[in-house]
């Protein structure tokens, strides 16, 4: 997406998923709407923040990161974020994860900033910004998830000076 000024929003998917690497992770656990990022997932989220890094000279730098409150995407971002040299990652409740109970059959519980580093001793090095808009409501249609998708999309550009990836889900 291109927006005044030659401003672009880069939007990618979390990288891969530990229930996608081991279908008994969700059994075993605490929060299984919430799975972290494999190491094959911190591989491929590190490419793309080099494939992003090396088009900056042609479609200009990434300023800010923006992210989806799951944890599997707060993974994602950080570890673009360490080879872009962004050390600041936004958090938007309006990109989570489509709330249907087919994907969260739960409802689900967002990690505070502060533990994050317990979880995660990588996410230690970022400062994470709390989401302009309170939790998504559980359970949720595709209608209403659409309808939060296109107001999170309106929201961001206007929030942020310069180019933005945002790091979300595939639905």
């Amino acid at each position: 997406l291109v927006y005044a000024g030659a401003r672009k929003l880069w939007v990618m998917r979390h990288a891969m998923r530990e229930d996608e690497a081991d279908p008994g992770w969700k059994e075993r656990a605490a929060r299984p709407y919430d799975p972290p990022i494999t190491q094959e997932g911190r591989a491929q989220a590190r490419s793309t923040g080099m494939m992003l890094r090396t088009l900056q000279s042609r479609e200009g730098r990434i300023d800010h990161i923006v992210s989806s409150p799951f944890l599997r995407c707060l993974q994602t971002a950080s570890e673009v974020a360490n080879i872009l040299g962004i050390t600041r990652i936004a958090v938007d409740h309006g990109v989570c994860e489509v709330l249907l109970t087919r994907n969260v059959p739960v409802k689900p519980t967002y990690l505070d900033a502060s533990a994050l580093p317990a979880i995660d001793p990588m996410l230690a090095s970022f400062a994470f910004e709390p989401s302009p808009v309170g939790p998504t409501s559980w359970p949720e249609d595709l209608t209403v998830a659409r309808r939060r998708f296109d107001a999170a999309f309106d929201r961001i550009p206007p929030r942020f000076p310069g180019n933005v990836l945002v790091v979300a889900h595939g639905d």
